[in-house]
């Protein structure tokens, strides 16, 4: 019996090295070996054409029906996913940069997908992280930072290492509200503009140029000077104060010897037994005048020191000194008399025999 005697017209003759097989009454058929493109099958492998319509086995995944490409063959295709890329488990790495591009932000939770502008990042621990805003104060600046055309807000201060001074680089810097300085604020230029303010270096050279008044030092005053209000002075062994009238602030009284100064002295004497003063030296007291009087009644005064009488035209011969009594008063002045200093009795009360040279 012949193939077409069996099988009629319904089939063509086999090509050369070709197979025929048949079917059971259960449409079971037994193939002994099947190849595709000349190709014999593996394990789990299924026949599909390609695009030159050739038959090629591929690998069927383990009790799927259809074939599971790899992400690679899908990007051979086209660089567009056309349904949510499930990533559970797994894991996207790359040797490079990885870039993710989207058009309206990226999303990493089911609230927002983009933040908002200036929003960062936060780690979120296992969950996905979050947008979030970020205070100065939570970055640790340890380089430069920019703030050109920004200013610092609420900072409650500046610290800075000890070791390496704080250097501020500014062309101008203004400070609204008063600011206090713990310690001395330095300066190392001199003041130019009229609220520039002045460092110690200027003050004491003006002063110096200007011969200016300073304390614990002793000033020469070369011109007159007025004072308004008055002025207080205080010399030691003297006493005198513009506003009072007290004629104890500038008169001394008491047994004891005054110190003379360079104000005109009234000296008192007012003690209850005879005493005996001593001029101060005459150079020392250059241009002096002193008023004596006693007002010890029955007591008499010494006064001693190198004088000369020119109340009495005796100015050629020195004394020594005289005895005041009782209602005495005598007036000396410090004056340069060859062959040097020496007190000069200008006047005295010799009238009353009050006075003794001796």
């Amino acid at each position: 019996m012949s193939i077409a005697s069996f099988f009629g017209n319904k089939i063509n003759s086999p090509p050369p090295n070709g197979t025929i097989v048949n079917a059971n009454e259960n449409q079971e058929v037994n193939i002994v070996k099947l190849l595709a493109y000349n190709v014999a099958a593996s394990s789990d492998d299924m026949v599909k054409g390609n695009v030159d319509g050739v038959a090629e086995w591929r690998l069927l995944e383990s009790g799927g029906d259809t074939i599971v490409p790899t992400l690679a063959e899908v990007m051979t295709q086209a660089g567009i996913a056309g349904s949510d890329l499930n990533m559970d488990t797994f894991n996207i790495t790359s040797p490079g940069t990885l870039n993710l591009i989207a058009n309206n932000g990226i999303g990493f939770d089911s609230a927002s997908n983009s933040g908002v502008f200036g929003d960062v990042l936060v780690s979120q621990g296992n969950a996905p992280p979050a947008w979030s805003t970020i205070a100065l104060s939570d970055l640790p600046l340890t380089g430069y930072s920019n703030m050109n055309g920004n200013g610092l807000v609420d900072c409650a201060s500046i610290t800075n290492d000890a070791q390496i001074p704080l250097m501020i680089t500014v062309p101008s810097i203004s400070v609204a509200g008063k600011t206090t300085f713990a310690d001395v604020p330095a300066c190392a230029n001199a003041p130019v503009a009229d609220i520039d303010i002045a460092n110690k270096a200027y003050v004491d050279a003006t002063l110096a140029a200007a011969d200016g008044v300073t304390t614990d030092v002793a000033n020469i005053f070369t011109a007159i000077n007025s004072f308004n209000v008055g002025t207080n002075i205080a010399i030691p062994g003297l006493a005198y104060a513009s506003s009072t009238a007290d004629a104890g602030a500038y008169v001394k009284y008491g047994e004891g010897q005054p110190a003379v100064s360079t104000q005109y002295n009234i000296w008192c004497f007012n003690g209850v037994a005879d005493a005996t003063w001593v001029l101060p030296d005459a150079e020392s007291c250059g241009g002096c005048s002193i008023l004596l009087v006693n007002g010890s009644d029955g007591v008499s005064i010494t006064l001693t020191g190198t004088m000369r009488n020119c109340a009495d035209v005796q100015n050629n011969d020195d004394k020594t000194g005289f005895v005041m009594k009782y209602g005495g008063s005598v007036s000396l002045s410090s004056m340069h008399m060859q062959p040097g200093f020496k007190w000069v009795v200008t006047s005295f009360n010799e009238s009353a025999g009050t006075l003794q040279w001796l």
